[in-house]
């Protein structure tokens, strides 16, 4: 990846800011795309300066696509997405952003496959079933073999997406690789459903 322009989906939020800040580390150049432009995270991880923050909205297929090719990205960190208490107020929302913005971003790397190398993409943990459905243990461990079989509509765009990824793949030649994080947690999550495990230490310190 020397010589690498990484075009950071949800580049600003929480988990999007300290990707941003590895690759900066590693002497890449950072575009964070996102719809918020908002530099909080960036500045307090001292990186606000070394990033180039691009508003966009990875629903729209156009605006990605132009991103991608005018930013002259050679990798794409796909993070963007409504996450599961607002996938669940606003379904069609959660279907826009969640499976349309990633097949957004899959077609961009598929149509400027000359320039876009390989596509690093966030699953969930929530694509996993409730855990009655697995077997329990002293040695339990779920594996990316076990059952999927989310019960959130935000997993249910989730699994799609591994779906897509992996027909884009193959019949395409698009190069991914795909994560499933559980929860996100650390200095400067302020937001999100994980907020509340950095209040309970943040809060108390400070009285």
């Amino acid at each position: 990846m020397s010589d690498s322009t990484v075009l950071v989906t949800g580049g600003t939020g929480f988990i999007g800011s300290y990707v941003a800040k590895d690759l900066v580390d590693h002497g890449h150049d950072v575009v964070a795309y996102d719809l918020s432009t908002d530099p909080r995270i960036l500045e307090k991880l001292d990186i606000a300066e070394d990033v180039e923050i691009r508003r966009g909205d990875v629903s729209d297929p156009t605006d990605v696509v132009n991103a991608v090719a005018e930013t002259d990205t050679t990798h794409i960190v796909h993070l963007a997405a409504l996450l599961t208490n607002t996938a669940e107020s606003n379904p069609r929302a959660a279907m826009q952003v969640n499976i349309e913005g990633t097949n957004n971003i899959f077609e961009a790397a598929r149509t400027l496959d000359d320039q876009v190398e390989r596509v690093a993409w966030a699953s969930s943990a929530a694509v996993y079933a409730p855990p009655a459905n697995y077997d329990d243990g002293s040695d339990w461990w779920v594996t990316e073999d076990d059952l999927v079989y989310p019960d959130t509509l935000y997993g249910a765009t989730k699994e799609y997406n591994e779906h897509q990824a992996r027909v884009y793949n193959e019949e395409f030649g698009v190069d991914h690789v795909a994560i499933r994080p559980t929860v996100a947690y650390g200095p400067y999550r302020e937001t999100g459903g994980s907020a509340f495990l950095a209040n309970i230490i943040e809060k108390p310190a400070v009285g």
